[in-house]
């Protein structure tokens, strides 16, 4: 199963659009999530709706991709500079780990040695580089927290809520300002 980032937003309208310039913003049904954690306990989360269409966040398109049954999908990405496997794996403590492989670039940690995959416990600063160490996108992998029946993430200083009816596992992946941020999950009820 292939995702394509920019064919997905263009399929939606003639040119690709502009972060200064928000595409539609969806929103879900009102649920009683609260704030996830201490890292921001005043501020109520935006929602956000699982979708096929661009949201904007943060500065940020914001796209959801679905995982087929395998529990893997390709994805293009770092504006179809790069191209990598994500796989969503059950831990030992029924935590879910992400297996991030580049497909035509090498991913490194920061300050790591680039390398063709890497697996994810938590949230980790990632770098795509081209075999010359050339550097094709920056990603901010993030774990979602849960809080009272709802995913909550943390992006650039904003929390999005995702309700957990939509989806039962999910990690975000920034791509930064002006770039992709995409909710790569699993349906609610689907298999690990």
């Amino acid at each position: 199963f292939a995702y394509h980032f920019n064919s997905v937003i263009k399929g939606q309208t003639d040119t690709f659009p502009s972060c200064a310039e928000p595409t539609q913003i969806l929103w879900s049904r009102q649920t009683d999530c609260q704030p996830a954690d201490e890292r921001n306990p005043v501020a109520t989360p935006r929602r956000l709706t699982v979708s096929d269409q661009v949201q904007s966040i943060q500065n940020r398109l914001g796209l959801f991709v679905p995982l087929p049954e395998d529990g893997s999908v390709d994805i293009d990405c770092a504006q179809d500079l790069a191209r990598i496997r994500l796989t969503m794996i059950m831990g030992p403590d029924e935590e879910i780990d992400l297996h991030i492989k580049g497909l035509n670039c090498f991913v490194t940690r920061q300050e790591g040695r680039p390398t063709t995959a890497l697996q994810l416990t938590e949230e980790s600063e990632l770098s795509l580089l081209t075999p010359a160490r050339d550097i094709l996108g920056r990603i901010k992998v993030l774990w979602a927290a849960r809080s009272d029946g709802c995913l909550v993430f943390h992006i650039d200083g904003q929390a999005v809520a995702i309700d957990e009816s939509e989806c039962s596992q999910m990690v975000a992946l920034d791509f930064g300002p002006e770039k992709e941020c995409l909710f790569v999950y699993h349906s609610a009820g689907a298999n690990s």
